[in-house]
């Protein structure tokens, strides 16, 4: 039975940026074994090629890996134990693999799941945009140091832009660090209609939330339309959908 070396995939679809770990599912063989103790790092013994056996630079070879179309296989020839070659998953491989992700970042508890309807007074004291009728609200689980919050803050602010600013679009940004800082991030990135809350754990203790960052979305209804925990290349594209989605409805 063969088995696909997961050279640093967990940070292809689970960040390490999450400030806890999230157990993974083993999937079959086709698609990815994985370790916990996998972690993503340039070895300067190793050999990288492509799916046609080209050589490849780590940075080239690493890029095509988080693209998450390819997987890693060790060499077949126990004589080169360093070469490690990529191979491109099928159409439904890759359908597969975004399945496993989504499952494994999904957040499904008694308070958050998708199609749950949002308690929407364990926001309420913090957040004055969940008082106002009819508004689709993004909670953002923001901590200090994650690499990916700053990178979906980047991402969102040039979304909304696109969006033109619609007025029934809130976010909050939900942190236990100092307001500040993210309000340093925010003046970098701006979101429009954006309240910072910095009675974090109140509000991620009360939905159930214990992995930051994490992404929640609610429609005009309150029913929760997106809810993530962690990152990973999917969670930003989905995240995007799910607003567009949520505004129309």
């Amino acid at each position: 039975m063969k088995y696909f070396f997961a050279l640093g995939l967990i940070s292809a679809f689970i960040s390490s940026n999450a400030q806890s770990y999230t157990a993974v599912r083993n999937v079959s063989d086709d698609i990815i074994k994985l370790r916990p103790s996998a972690v993503q790092r340039a070895d300067t013994n190793q050999l990288y090629f492509d799916d046609k056996g080209i050589a490849l630079s780590y940075t080239q070879f690493n890029k095509l890996l988080i693209s998450g179309q390819y997987v890693a296989k060790p060499a077949e020839d126990i004589t080169n134990p360093r070469r490690i070659s990529l191979k491109k998953l099928s159409p439904e491989a890759y359908e597969k693999l975004n399945n496993f992700i989504r499952d494994n970042t999904n957040i499904q508890n008694e308070q958050i799941a998708t199609g749950k309807k949002l308690d929407i007074s364990v926001l309420s004291p913090f957040f004055k945009a969940a008082k106002s009728p009819r508004q689709v609200l993004v909670q953002i689980y923001w901590y200090a140091g994650c690499k990916s919050c700053d990178e979906s803050l980047s991402q969102l602010s040039a979304f909304v832009k696109e969006l033109d600013n619609p007025k029934d679009l809130s976010f909050a940004i939900i942190t236990t660090d100092d307001i500040a800082l993210v309000n340093k991030k925010l003046k970098e990135n701006p979101l429009p209609n954006t309240e910072v809350i910095g009675s974090g754990r109140t509000i991620a203790d009360a939905y159930e939330i214990t992995e930051f960052p994490a992404y929640i979305v609610s429609n005009k209804n309150q029913i929760i339309k997106y809810a993530v925990a962690g990152s990973s290349r999917l969670t930003v594209p989905d995240l995007k959908m799910a607003i567009k989605t949520a505004l129309s409805e």
